[in-house]
């Protein structure tokens, strides 16, 4: 599935082999760097990625807005579908979306279109900006995104733009990582399999603290469980350990 992802990323932006290889360093970078992981973005930019590309938007583009998605507990894919109904219904308002933004705003939503031509990051801050950077009222600022993207897609688009606003926080870092070159992409890429490959023990801590957190869904009874097993085996490593060598072997 990943091969499938990376061979339809490269078909979206017409990238070519060299391309390939730096937006591979980009997109393990935002991994490395925010809660994104790199199968979130494969599996979910080949769904919006097409519409993203056809309005002028890039890969990075696409990975900041799931990233904003991931950062407030929307799943990747989720997110995708969401930025493709989003921008079918901003580009194409109801009258109704028009005046209610228009109301509440004091703005013209064909105006902020215009403005960010249509491309899908650009447009989506602008509407955070507009909605969530200033002094409406919560209640008011549901009624603008309902009408906007419908209230199926109201919740997910609602934790895209709050993303968008939250500063410092994984969103930033995933726009950081945009704005550098492939040079600096691929300069992290080889420190982090640099470290990887230097410290068996420091990748077995690592993938213990990340197999926690992917329980951390199912309970605490379940995590529990798994803290007791492998303290078990902590202790029967420790008495291994401690026998004479000729027992041992």
């Amino acid at each position: 599935e990943s091969i499938k992802g990376l061979i339809s990323m490269q078909q979206i932006w017409k990238m070519s082999n060299d391309e390939v290889s730096q937006s591979i360093d980009y997109l393990n970078y935002v991994e490395d760097q925010t809660p994104t992981k790199l199968q979130d973005l494969v599996d979910a930019i080949p769904i919006a990625g097409v519409q993203v590309a056809q309005l002028g938007g890039t890969l990075q583009d696409t990975t900041v807005l799931l990233t904003a998605f991931r950062e407030k507990g929307i799943a990747t894919v989720e997110g995708a579908n969401g930025i493709k109904t989003a921008m079918n219904r901003i580009l194409s308002p109801t009258r109704g979306a028009r005046d209610t933004f228009q109301e509440l705003t004091g703005k013209s939503l064909p105006g902020l279109v215009k403005a960010t031509q249509g491309k899908p990051l650009e447009t989506f801050q602008a509407l955070s900006d507009t909605i969530m950077g200033g002094n409406i009222a919560l209640a008011d600022q549901q009624r603008i995104i309902s009408k906007l993207v419908g209230t199926y897609q109201s919740s997910r688009i609602t934790a895209l733009l709050s993303g968008l606003q939250t500063k410092g926080g994984a969103v930033e870092e995933a726009m950081n990582i945009s704005s550098q070159n492939p040079e600096q992409w691929a300069a992290k890429t080889a420190k982090s399999l640099s470290a990887i490959t230097s410290s068996a023990s420091g990748q077995f801590k690592i993938a213990m603290e990340s197999f926690k957190a992917e329980l951390l869904p199912v309970g605490d009874i379940v995590l529990k469980v798994v803290t007791a097993i492998v303290k078990g085996a902590t202790g029967i490593f420790k008495l291994f350990n401690g026998l004479p060598d000729f027992v041992k072997w």
